[in-house]
């Protein structure tokens, strides 16, 4: 009988806990250990059957065990002076590796007066400074080593040299670094102190290579989220954070953090600090796959042409950072007589660039990616005197004037006289927007449109913008009738995307409005916690004046929290967009809200809100895309975010409406979301893959999607909830958990 057979043979001789109910087996293949050495064996499956038996190491080193691949066996071996990892058996042969083993020991510690826990991981990490081949010790494994009720434990495991990290349920991981354990012989690994709470790992390395743990550090800030939150974090998160350094390894550890999001920081002398973000759960350590890379500082070197304004003077440069908490001034600075101007040191990373005229208009803004390599920026302006007559109907109109808009990235004022007239610098020829304010005579105009032709050689070129004589007024009261001073009144074109034209009510509660263009609009009022309903305009030169008189009611409080996997989410955002019972925005989007250390949010409602549509996120979670019914007395919400959502992939048509003036939106489970959430979504995960052609969204919930180009109006009506895009004006696709859904341009 051959030495194989014999190994069977004495297998199922000491076949022994439970029987086994299949006939199927598989064929054991052993690696490492001594032929001839004995061989013990033990397995469990699904079901709870167990099974146990001995044999020795054939030469063959291949055995027949009778256990079977679709049963969910899990299987332990033991030898003398060696040790295996627990595999499973999935397939025939299923492989074992027998390494040399060495004897561990420690005590847990817990906090006074705590038990220590009864069950205990020991996970083992080959140490960079490990000699030998590969084949001399596994890179890495992981076994269970119960402690005692002393908090004692001695288990074997596989010799070498190990960063071992320990865990018990409820505690922080621990870590011991570059500790070596000899075959055959025992190492004690001593105390370790148990912390309640997770931990957080991670390395720090430079561009250059290793980080000095001399010098380099590291700062867990609470997360504040940027353009949408508001400023702050959480109460009770900013008092935790503390700095802590590196150890000769590279690696930082913070144990005992509560649950919430942070922005991990690291820096060191001569480089740019370095971040990425963390989301922290209850129970679950952190470990960062990817090691925190410091960069030397570059330089953004701008040179304008020309290098100075029509009138000789240096240009102004001014430079935004895009930080956790929005854009940021960084830098400002006069460019040299050459046009030439250099940043101060900067670490890598999306900046803002716009240049300023002495008289503070800005002439040129640009965003740019600045990257070794790429540290040098050129504006070009194509500058042209520009002179005009300002009009209200077929009177001269004195006023103020923005080019480009009030508020916007590029953008030039002039001053129209009491005759109309105005003169001006513009950075080029071509179309405009163009916003107008006259006090005397109540003119807000937003978003009118010129075309500046380029002039003769020599010549000024010549505009006359003549704003319809229109008039839109009325007052504003509360519920009882008074009139109500100082109620901010919003006035939005639902047949253009001018944007939004603000006012205010006088003492008498009264507003008015000249100058816009003629078309559909709306118009709502606020103050406070009052609102009014949002009520259809016309605005028509022929019939001005159009009088509308708004209500203020008492708005509602919604109250909700949110949870991350279960646990209170502290520091998630919560953006709530109120919905009419006729199916209309009830009033524009309202300031977000941002949960507390339990989850919790406020969302203050106006009253004419029957539902309110709620999106939720936070840093390593789902979106969350939901609706509310409210009732008179308010309502509460509990939004839940996951981690088994997938990626959104949309094909850009560029930034705003397109060329014919229809809008994207985007439908997940029948919710619209505007593309800009859309897009701050994608900005704030790290790293951003999305490119110019392609907006790549990740943490999008599971679900049916729709990604619909509309015209302005159809779209307000799908946001508001009244109607459903057509089909052919948008692509679908469903999105299934952790998975990629890319939707074309409709």
């Amino acid at each position: 009988m051959s030495p194989s057979r014999l190994a069977v043979l004495a297998m199922v001789l000491t076949l022994g806990v439970a029987s086994i109910t299949s006939a199927a087996s598989t064929v054991l293949r052993v690696e490492g250990g001594q032929v001839g050495s004995a061989l013990r064996a033990r397995a469990i499956n699904a079901a709870g059957e167990r099974w146990e038996a001995t044999a020795s190491i054939p030469v063959e080193r291949e055995l027949s065990i009778p256990l079977d691949v679709s049963a969910g066996w899990r299987l332990t071996v033991e030898s003398d002076g060696f040790w295996a990892a627990t595999v499973e058996v999935q397939e025939s042969p299923t492989r074992v590796r027998l390494w040399p083993a060495a004897e561990y020991e420690l005590r847990l510690v817990p906090p006074r007066a705590t038990a220590a826990p009864k069950e205990m991981t020991i996970r083992f990490s080959r140490a960079e400074s490990a000699t030998g081949s590969a084949g001399d010790q596994p890179e890495e494994a992981e076994m269970a080593c119960n402690p005692g009720a002393t908090g004692h434990a001695r288990c074997v495991g596989p010799s070498g040299r190990w960063d071992l990290r320990v865990k018990s349920p409820g505690y922080a991981a621990s870590y011991l670094w570059d500790r070596r354990a000899t075959a055959g012989e025992k190492l004690d690994l001593g105390r370790v102190f148990l912390v309640p709470g997770v931990s957080v790992l991670g390395r720090v390395v430079t561009e250059e290579g290793p980080a000095d743990p001399g010098s380099a550090r590291v700062r867990a800030r609470p997360r504040a989220q940027h353009d949408v939150g508001g400023p702050g974090a959480p109460a009770g998160l900013e008092k935790k954070a503390s700095d802590v350094g590196l150890n000769p390894w590279g690696y930082f550890l913070y144990d005992a953090l509560p649950a919430g999001a942070y922005e991990l920081v690291a820096t060191q002398e001569g480089f740019e600090e370095a971040s990425v973000t963390v989301e922290l759960r209850a129970g679950q350590d952190v470990e960062l796959r990817d090691p925190i890379v410091l960069v030397r500082p570059l330089h953004l070197d701008v040179r304008i042409r020309p290098a100075v304004d029509s009138d000789g003077a240096s240009w102004t440069v001014v430079l935004r950072a895009e930080r956790p908490e929005g854009w940021t001034d960084v830098a400002r600075g006069a460019a040299n007589e050459e046009g030439a101007w250099r940043s101060p040191a900067l670490p890598p990373g999306r900046y803002w660039t716009s240049v300023q005229s002495r008289e503070g208009n800005k002439m040129a803004s640009a965003q740019l990616d600045l990257q070794r390599g790429a540290e040098a920026h050129a504006l070009d302006l194509d500058l042209l005197e520009v002179v005009g007559t300002l009009k209200l109907g077929e009177s001269e109109l004195a006023g103020d004037l923005w080019f480009g808009g009030r508020h916007g990235a590029v953008r030039v004022h002039a001053r129209a006289d009491g005759e109309g007239e105005f003169a001006l610098v513009l950075p080029r020829p071509g179309s405009w927007k163009v916003d107008v304010h006259s006090d005397t005579e109540k003119v807000r105009a937003t978003g009118v449109e010129v075309e500046v032709e380029r002039p003769a050689p020599g010549k000024a070129a010549e505009i006359e913008i003549s704003l319809p004589d229109t008039e839109l007024r009325g007052t504003v009261r509360d519920s009882k009738g008074t009139p109500v001073e100082g109620a901010r009144i919003a006035l939005v074109s639902v047949s253009t995307v001018a944007g939004a034209t603000f006012v205010e009510s006088d003492v008498l509660g009264g507003y008015a409005i000249r100058g816009q263009a003629e078309g559909s609009y709306s118009i709502e009022a606020n103050k406070g916690r009052a609102t009014s309903q949002r009520r259809p305009v016309q605005l028509d030169e022929e019939l001005s004046p159009t009088e509308v008189d708004l209500v203020l009611e008492e708005g509602k409080q919604l109250d909700g929290i949110v949870l991350a996997g279960g646990a209170p989410a502290g520091g998630a955002w919560v953006l709530g967009m109120p919905l009419t019972a006729a199916g209309s925005l009830a009033a524009g989007i309202l300031e977000p809200a941002r949960t507390d250390m339990t989850g919790a949010f406020t969302l203050e409602l106006p009253g004419s809100a029957a539902s309110v549509r709620l999106i939720a996120g936070m840093p390593g979670f789902t979106l969350s895309v939901s609706r509310v019914e409210l009732t008179d007395l308010g309502a509460t919400a509990e939004l839940s975010l996951d981690q088994a959502g997938g990626h959104l992939e949309l094909g850009r048509h560029g930034p705003g409406p397109t060329a014919d003036g229809r809008i994207g939106l985007v439908l997940v489970d029948g919710e619209p979301v505007d593309l800009a959430l859309l897009d701050f979504w994608s900005r704030s995960q790290d790293p951003n893959p999305s490119t110019d052609a392609l907006l790549v969204v990740g943490g999008m919930p599971a679900g049916a999607y729709s990604y619909c180009l509309l015209e302005l109006q159809e779209a307000m009506l799908v946001m508001g909830g009244s109607a459903y895009p057509k089909a052919q004006a948008c692509t679908s696709g469903t999105l299934v958990p952790n998975g990629t859904l890319r939707l074309p341009l409709p």
